[in-house]
């Protein structure tokens, strides 16, 4: 191929910042990813560079016909110290959907096409995550991305790339209320868990449950200011007030150094309260909880008790700093083995990496969330169709057809799953996450919630509660 015509491809491709990228390296011809060297894929012949914290994660990418879907999480956080950390949960949600990538490999794939699973990590920046799902949609042609978080999907959904192409977007972890607006506007913003506002009545079910004949009936929320802690926020707070608690609110930025983390304690010990419910991810939780220790009228000796809500369900809040305060306290979150297939899929995840899912909140969900999208996937090969986000959607319409027999959502089920969608039938699936019996006007299924607790320097399910 002439220069020129490799210039003109990279111009579509970078925009200004092509011919930096020609005159540095050059293209290198290939007719599959691996091809390219690590951190690259193949597009339209040539190797080009996936954008910075992307790389081929899972599944085939040596075919020409592989099906490209992609996973953006924030696996990576920035720590007070200046270094970093990896987010286990996210990481096991990520090993969750890398399971059901290869399981379904396993058994054909879609009738010999294999599904590649490429990653990016967000680093924890939302507009970060955004672009890197915008470019694989442009330039990969990923018809599907599976993303972490109400913030995160809420702007995946909004990038001009994603919402030209109409690719499917699939969340195992966005419960924000505020997405039911995004999926009516949008119609292609789907999601595992259900979303938030039935989440705060069983939270606020425990916290009066566990505060009942205290004279002091003030509960204080601590909220991250986010799609997902401001969206959390007014439901909960209603719930409490409708079970006679005298709620304050008090909203923080996600990342706490130590002096707004002061700052925060400071408005909350002021409130004198009974029960403080943090909305919250593991690193500020560790950072609220250990500097609460040191506050008399924050300490469990004092009669103060700590709730935590899905996000915190992570062993990492429990440390010597946080143990004693954290013991007994009690959180919610959408309910892992819920489903009939759970049992299967936790021996499998346990067998592949070590871990027990239900330490971590939403694994299942990360689960069931791959084996839909590749469901959808294959609703829309129908009569040799093309894999567009535009049939995917259609193919969600066909998953909860509760007139007919379950089918779990399992390895040993995906030719049948497959074969049926791609071939125009309906089915009703059941998931490790429950039913996910889908209100095709919300995007979400219904779904029980657990309520689990702090015990023994562990996490333990306590029960599980339908809303």
């Amino acid at each position: 191929m002439r220069r020129a015509t490799l210039l003109a491809l990279a111009a579509g491709l970078f925009g200004g910042a092509a011919c930096s990228f020609t005159t540095a390296s050059g293209f290198t011809e290939c007719s599959t990813d691996v091809d390219c060297g690590p951190g690259m894929a193949c597009v339209k012949s040539f190797c080009l560079p996936l954008p910075d914290g992307c790389r081929r994660h899972a599944g085939v990418f040596n075919t020409t016909s592989r099906v490209p879907l992609v996973a953006v999480q924030p696996l990576t956080l920035s720590t007070a110290d200046g270094g970093t950390s990896t987010d286990e949960s996210e990481l096991q949600a990520l090993n969750a959907m890398t399971l059901a990538v290869e399981e379904a490999n396993k058994f054909d794939g879609l009738r010999g096409r294999a599904f590649g699973l490429f990653f990016c990590d967000t680093f924890d920046d939302n507009d970060r995550g955004a672009a890197q799902a915008g470019w694989m949609v442009k330039n990969v042609g990923t018809p599907a991305i599976l993303t972490s978080g109400s913030g995160l999907t809420t702007n995946v959904t909004n990038n001009p790339d994603r919402k030209a192409a109409q690719a499917f977007i699939m969340s195992p972890t966005a419960t924000s209320a505020s997405l039911l607006a995004l999926f009516r506007d949008d119609g292609n913003v789907w999601r595992v868990a259900p979303d938030d506002s039935q989440q705060a009545a069983v939270l606020a079910g425990e916290v009066a449950q566990a505060t009942a004949g205290n004279v002091n009936l003030k509960v204080v929320i601590a909220h991250e200011d986010s799609v997902y802690g401001s969206a959390f926020e007014p439901a909960l707070r209603d719930e409490l007030t409708r079970r006679g608690r005298v709620p304050k609110s008090i909203p923080f930025t996600r990342g706490l150094d130590r002096s707004a983390t002061t700052t925060l304690l400071n408005q909350v010990e002021n409130e004198s309260p009974v029960a403080t419910i943090l909305i919250a991810f593991r690193p500020d939780v560790v950072s609220i909880v250990s500097d609460g220790a040191t506050r008399p009228k924050l300490q469990r000796a004092n009669g103060h008790r700590w709730f935590l809500a899905d996000a915190a369900k992570d062993p990492g809040i429990i440390t010597p700093q946080t143990a004693v305060e954290l013991e007994a306290a009690l959180g919610t979150a959408p309910a892992q083995g819920a489903g009939a297939a759970f049992g299967s899929f936790s021996d499998a995840f346990f067998t592949r990496f070590g871990v027990r899912p239900d330490t971590y909140s939403f694994t299942s969900h990360s689960y069931d969330a791959a084996w839909l999208t590749m469901g959808a996937a294959a609703w829309a090969t129908q009569q040799g169709g093309g894999i567009t986000g535009a049939r995917m959607r259609e193919g969600m319409g066909r998953v909860s057809q509760t007139s007919l027999p379950p089918l779990r959502l399992l390895a040993s089920n995906w030719t049948e799953l497959s074969t049926s969608l791609s071939s125009g039938m309906s089915v009703n699936v059941e998931g490790s996450s429950g039913a996910l019996d889908y209100n095709l006007d919300a995007g979400t299924p219904s779904s029980p919630y657990e309520v689990w607790q702090v015990l023994d320097g562990g996490l333990s399910t306590v029960r599980l509660v339908t809303p």
